[in-house]
């Protein structure tokens, strides 16, 4: 009896240890999850791809304080918008996440007010965060995009 009892107790120890150890996200190539954005997706001729952590600043005045890396591509003349961001930490992504709230609300009211069938395209779109990863995916894919850029993590 003694013997079961602690063995029982050596098997509970290792999945409690191994329950409480720390299982940090891995780093994530942002720039590769854009790349497969644009090799599967139909995104726009007219997209720029924002490579200066200061264009951050300019286009959503995001705290360059705040990033550890990040992956981005706006259209220059119509929806399509793809912001991928590593944050520093927690505040800094939720910091992230409010500038880019900011952002998808002012474009939501932009394109409500003239093209209707965008905005139900930008109703299926959001803003994001997993960990210090923050997100935001304009596109009429998007779902699908959010599909992809999860099963990276």
């Amino acid at each position: 009896m003694r013997k079961i009892l602690a063995v029982l107790l050596a098997a509970f120890c290792l999945v409690l240890v191994a329950g409480c150890s720390d299982t940090s996200a891995k780093d994530v190539d942002l720039k590769e999850i854009l790349g497969k954005f644009n090799s599967d997706f139909d995104l726009s001729d007219n997209m720029k791809e924002i490579t200066d952590v200061n264009d951050l600043n300019k286009y959503y005045s995001i705290d360059t304080n705040d990033v550890v890396s990040f992956a981005a591509e706006i259209d220059t003349s119509g929806l399509d918008e793809i912001v991928l961001v590593q944050a520093k930490d927690a505040e800094a992504a939720a910091r992230v996440e409010e500038k880019l709230q900011a952002r998808y609300d002012s474009r939501s009211k932009e394109i409500a007010s003239y093209s209707p069938e965008n905005y139900e395209i930008m109703k299926k779109c959001e803003v994001k965060t997993d960990g210090n990863y923050v997100r935001m995916i304009l596109a009429e894919s998007a779902q699908e995009m959010a599909e992809v850029y999860n099963s990276y993590f």
